[in-house]
C-alpha cells in the first residue's frame, strides 16, 4: 500500500487526526495516491529514528512511499530550546534519507498553526479572510448594523413562492 510520510514535533498540541486530514486532501489536489498515512513524532520535527526506522520497515513490507512532507508549527517549545532544525535543513535531511533508501517522492513542507492545527504548505498562498469596505444601508448606517431580519424572511418566501405572512401555506 503507497504511504505518505508526515514529520512533526512531539508537541501534545498537535492533533494528528486534523493534521491526517489535511495531508489527505493535499495527496487529492496533487493526484497523488496514498493509502496510509504515517505520522512520525520527533523533537521540533525533526526527523530522527522513527522518520528513518519507518522507511525500513515500509522497504521490507514493499510498501512505496510516493509522498514526504515535514511540518513545523508556531509556539514549539523545542525551537525556543534551540533543539529543531531550521525548516530547508529537515527538508534535506528527509530527502537524503529516502535517496539513500532509493526512494523517489517529493518532500514538501510547511507549517501548522498549534492553536487551531491549520496547516499552510510552504508551496501555496495563505489564504486571509479580507471583509470588503462598508456597504451603506438606506438609513444612512453600515448593513450590518441594520438588518431587518422579518423583512429578509418575508424576501425570501416570496422568492420561493410563498405568501408574505411567516406562518403562511405556500402560494397556489
Amino acid at each position: 500500500m503507497a504511504a505518505a510520510l508526515v514529520a512533526v514535533c512531539v508537541d501534545p498540541r498537535i492533533n494528528h487526526e486534523v493534521i491526517r486530514i489535511q495531508v489527505r486532501q493535499r495527496l487529492e489536489r496533487s493526484g497523488i495516491r496514498a493509502e496510509r498515512i504515517y505520522i512520525l513524532n520527533d523533537v521540533g520535527g525533526n526527523p530522527g529514528s522513527n522518520f528513518h526506522n519507518t522507511i525500513q520497515l515500509l522497504s521490507r513490507m514493499s510498501d512505496p512511499i510516493v509522498f514526504c512532507v515535514v511540518l513545523h508549527h508556531t509556539d514549539c517549545l523545542s525551537a525556543q530550546s534551540g533543539l529543531r532544525s531550521d525548516l530547508a535543513v529537515a527538508a534535506q535531511k528527509v530527502a537524503a534519507e529516502l535517496s539513500a533508501a532509493n526512494v523517489h517522492a517529493p518532500v514538501l513542507t510547511g507549517q501548522i498553526l498549534t492553536e487551531n492545527n491549520e496547516l499552510q504548505w510552504s508551496d501555496e498562498p495563505v489564504w486571509h479572510y479580507v471583509p470588503s469596505p462598508s456597504v451603506r444601508g438606506s438609513r444612512g448606517r453600515d448593513v450590518d448594523e441594520s438588518w431587518d431580519w422579518r423583512g429578509l424572511w418575508q424576501g425570501l418566501h416570496r422568492c420561493k413562492g410563498f405568501d408574505v405572512g411567516l406562518n403562511s401555506a405556500p402560494a397556489a
